[in-house]
C-alpha cells in the first residue's frame, strides 16, 4: 500500500495541513484549522498520526483525527520558547529556566539567553546567544555542541553518521563528514529560517520553514532542499512550527 507523508504548518494565522500521497513529491493542501490562532509548537504521535498536539498563545490543544479538528484547550505557564519532545512531552523555557509542563526542570545547568528550542531524536537542542547546547533528557546535563555563535535554530539527524542542521540569519548549513560546516546546495526562496523539524520516520528527512512563509524538505540529510510550499506573493506569514508524520 502506498505511503503518505503528512505535514502540519503553524504560523500566526493558524494551522495548514499538507499531504504527499504515495510519496510522489506532489504536496497537496488538505486543510486549515485554528484560523486566527498564533501557533507556537506542533507534534504528531509517531506511532499514530491521528493524534496531534499544538500550542497556541491560548494554550495546548489536541486532535484525535490527524489535525482536522482541535479541542481540549489547556492553559500553560508563561514561557518564551516552547517545544514538544519526540514522545509528546512539552518543554517550556522562560524566566524559571527550562522546564516540563508539570514544572519539573528539564536537565541540569540549563542554558541562558535562549533563541529557540528544537526537539530531535536525541533530546533537545537550544540555540543561544553564544552557540548551541543539547540535553538528552530530564536527568541529563545540558552540554555545549560545537557550532556557530550566530545560530538561530539547530537539530540533529540520527543514524550511523550524526549530522546537525543549523540555520543562521544568512544561511542553512549542515555539519560536514570531516568536521566544520557546509552550506546546503539550494537558494533559499525567501526569508530566514524560522522553523525546523526532524522527521521521526526517516533519519534522512527534515523540513524547514521561513519568515516569508515558504516550506522546504530535504531527503538527503540537509544536503539539498526542495520547496514544497510557496505562498502567494505578499501573503506569506512567518512559519512558527512544523510537525510531520507518515501513514500507510
Amino acid at each position: 500500500m502506498a505511503k503518505a507523508e503528512l505535514l502540519l504548518i503553524g504560523d500566526d494565522a493558524g494551522l495548514t495541513s499538507l499531504s504527499n500521497p504515495g510519496a510522489t513529491g506532489r504536496w497537496l493542501r488538505t486543510g486549515q484549522a485554528l484560523r486566527g490562532a498564533a501557533v507556537r509548537a506542533l507534534w504528531f504521535d509517531p506511532s499514530d498520526a491521528l493524534f496531534a498536539r499544538v500550542v497556541t498563545d491560548e494554550g495546548l490543544y489536541r486532535s484525535d483525527d490527524g489535525g482536522d479538528t482541535w479541542g481540549g484547550i489547556v492553559p500553560l505557564p508563561a514561557y518564551s520558547h516552547v517545544a514538544f519532545l519526540s514522545d509528546g512531552d512539552l518543554v517550556l523555557a522562560g524566566e524559571a529556566g527550562v522546564r516540563r509542563a508539570d514544572g519539573q526542570p528539564y536537565g541540569s545547568n540549563p542554558p541562558e539567553m535562549i533563541r529557540a528550542l528544537v526537539a530531535d531524536r536525541d533530546g533537545l537542542v537550544a540555540a543561544t546567544m553564544t552557540g548551541m547546547m543539547v540535553c538528552a533528557g530530564p536527568g541529563a546535563a545540558w552540554q555545549p555542541l560545537d557550532g556557530l555563535e550566530t545560530v538561530q535554530l539547530a537539530a540533529r539527524l540520527g543514524g550511523p553518521t550524526p549530522t546537525t542542521i543549523a540555520a543562521t540569519p544568512d544561511a542553512l548549513l549542515r555539519s560536514g563528514a570531516t568536521g566544520g560546516w557546509e552550506p546546503a546546495t539550494t537558494d533559499m526562496p525567501g526569508g530566514a529560517v524560522s522553523a525546523l523539524c526532524i522527521a521521526p520516520y526517516h533519519v534522512d528527512v527534515a523540513f524547514v520553514g521561513t519568515t516569508a512563509g515558504h516550506v522546504l524538505r530535504s531527503g538527503d540529510r540537509g544536503r539539498t532542499w526542495q520547496t514544497i510550499r510557496q505562498p502567494a506573493q505578499g501573503s506569506g506569514s512567518p512559519v512558527r512550527a512544523l510537525a510531520t508524520a507518515r501513514v500507510v
